[in-house]
């Protein structure tokens, strides 16, 4: 008696009139649609059943398998047997149980795919070498499906302990866990071709999932001039004429903006095109289907290692991504200067650079791209930094080099993943973002004195200003610091994610820029911000002469700074103790006699 075997997979060939189906009986069948469903070719191989086929999204003639037999398998249209076989026997470094998903990467000519198993790991896999190049873990049950997403550098795992996990594509490592609902077993994962979306197939109904590209990569140089990334392409644009831009109100806020979409800000110049993916610094992931994830809030950010950044001396930029960077002439005509294999690159202050590759160690140029020294630590390095010093951060700790020798001058411990390091360009001054706080601290004193420590607060943009930074939250809160010193001060709440810069020439006004490339100019409150750098530097004289520039609606502000300083011994928490605090204000130097703060609600602030 014949036995039908169900079928596992069905695909169909995107150029050929073609089907695929894999089954139970170890098999893979190729059809014809066009010739009434004719079989043209069985494939013969795996020894167990084979539950996933994908095609080589670069040759049509070639697909994956994947089976139970522990073994992924290369296949040709063109040949009953399989060209190649990942796993099993013959390789060590191959699954331990079946493999249960295949995909191909895609945004790059780069020969990998990506399995995953019942043995709870996924392995990226090189099928030109047959060499496994790195094994995913952290699954508490079999992984049940895998994807390299095809617009964005990331690889996404799903499994039936109820998680998905979301991991750098560049780096293999993981970045993000999402914890989908109680007893949700998840199998498949779906995109559509350019589609920032992703869903989940669950046992109790689908999740779908949008990733959005909400921190896009720019840079200004001194001249207002901005350099941005959008997929591939890398644009420039200017940010100088002011024109007729329009004057509107900060999202309901007092504040007010320059808005250059539709007008002045104009980026149809297109500089390069790169032959990988720079663009992403952030990632936002929205659900759409919100009874279905346990601990959705707002964004959810995943940190990629790509960068674009000028020189701080402005003659070159960099665009870094995808393991290798290309540093391109910032003066007409704008040509490629430098390229090379990295996975991060950070400039010096002085104008060199650095750049990491896969291991730890760390080679060191000048800013005429000659390499002049490497330093190796003793540890598995996390991430580099630039700036004043070279930053290297293993799990525990950050240590900070000089450029010029190659020494350590400085070890700051940490407790926390290092997201990122802004050093202040005038003072030693370091802001150390990280998963959750932000710390400053001055490198001037032995070890790294502790300026200020902020919990709860996780950093996704920043610049020094004037001694000042100044920082956009995680909950798009736009706010500074004066000298790492003073209480964080919000200037306004951001209606979505956006990227901070900022020109030397203008050190008044920030710009911020958003996922849709729409530009935004915000003009800090600098006579409050050079107050107070006064008071706490001690320098009480400037410091009064400055005061009669603070706008009236500011002065509020200044009392609730000074309300904040320690040296009061009192902290007010409404006008009245700011009315009683005055005279004291007055004795210790901070303000004018016969100073009077607006009656306006501490709560409005």
């Amino acid at each position: 008696m014949l036995t039908l075997l169900p079928l596992c997979v069905l695909l169909f060939i995107p150029t050929l009139p073609y089907l695929l189906s894999s089954s139970h009986d170890n098999k893979i069948k190729l059809w014809n649609w066009d010739l009434d469903w004719c079989l043209l070719r069985v494939f013969v191989g795996h020894s167990a059943s084979v539950v996933h086929v994908t095609f080589n999204p670069k040759d049509d003639n070639t697909f994956a398998s994947a089976s139970l037999d522990n073994t992924t398998k290369i296949w040709s249209l063109g040949s009953h047997s399989p060209q190649c076989t990942l796993g099993g026997e013959e390789h060590q470094e191959g699954h331990l149980d079946g493999v249960l998903c295949v995909d191909y990467f895609t945004l790059s000519d780069k020969p990998y795919l990506i399995t995953c198993s019942a043995d709870q790991t996924a392995k990226v896999w090189d099928y030109q070498t047959k060499r496994c190049l790195e094994t995913l873990k952290g699954h508490t049950n079999s992984v049940t499906a895998v994807c390299f997403h095809p617009v964005i550098p990331i690889i996404i795992t799903v499994s039936e302990d109820a998680t998905a996990f979301i991991w750098l594509a560049t780096t293999f490592r993981l970045e993000k866990t999402l914890k989908l609902r109680s007893n949700s077993r998840c199998f498949a994962i779906g995109h559509g071709t350019g589609s920032y979306q992703a869903v989940f197939g669950c046992n109790r109904g689908p999740v779908l999932m949008e990733f959005s590209l909400e921190i896009p990569l720019a840079s200004m140089d001194k001249k207002g001039t901005i350099v941005f990334a959008k997929h591939r392409e890398i644009y420039v644009g200017s940010a100088a004429d002011k024109g007729t831009g329009i004057e509107r109100p900060c999202w309901g806020y007092e504040e007010k903006l320059w808005d250059f979409e539709g007008h002045h800000w104009v980026f149809r110049h297109l500089l390069t095109t790169c032959d990988f993916y720079p663009e992403v610094s952030g990632i936002g992931i929205h659900c759409c289907s919100p009874c279905t994830i346990t601990f959705v809030t707002s964004h959810y950010h995943v940190y990629m290692f790509q960068s674009l950044e000028h020189s701080p001396d402005d003659r070159s930029v960099v665009v870094c991504g995808d393991g290798k960077y290309i540093i391109i002439n910032n003066s007409l005509p704008r040509k490629v200067a430098s390229s090379g294999s990295a996975l991060e690159f950070v400039w010096s202050s002085k104008g060199g650079h650095a750049v990491k590759g896969d291991s730890s160690q760390i080679e060191i140029f000048n800013k005429n791209f000659d390499k002049k020294g490497t330093v190796t630590p003793p540890y598995s390095v996390e991430r580099i930094f630039g700036g004043t010093y070279l930053a290297v951060s293993s799990s525990d700790f950050i240590d900070f080099y000089d450029w010029e020798k190659c020494v350590v001058i400085s070890r700051v411990d940490v407790t926390v993943k290092t997201r990122n390091i802004y050093c202040s360009e005038s003072d030693d001054l370091v802001a150390i973002a990280g998963d959750s706080s932000l710390k400053i601290l001055d490198l001037n004193c032995e070890g790294g004195k502790t300026l200020s420590v902020a919990e709860d607060k996780c950093v996704l943009d920043g610049v020094w200003v004037m001694n000042c930074f100044i920082y956009i939250t995680e909950h798009d809160e736009l706010t500074y610091c004066v000298g790492g010193r003073s209480e964080a001060t919000v200037m306004c709440f951001l209606p979505r994610p956006m990227s901070l810069m900022v020109s030397p020439a203008n050190p008044s006004r920030v710009y911020l820029m958003d996922e849709e490339f729409n530009l935004f100019g915000y003009t800090l409150p600098t006579s409050l911000i050079a107050y107070q750098r006064l008071v706490l530097r001690g320098e009480l004289v400037q410091a009064l002469e400055v005061f009669p520039s603070i706008p009236e609606e500011e002065r509020i502000s200044v009392a609730r700074f000074l309300a904040d300083l320690e040296v009061t011994g009192y902290k007010c928490e409404t006008l009245e103790d700011f009315a009683k605090e005055e005279a004291r204000w007055i004795e210790l130097g901070y303000v004018p006699p016969g100073t009077t703060f607006p009656q306006t609600s501490v709560q409005a602030l």
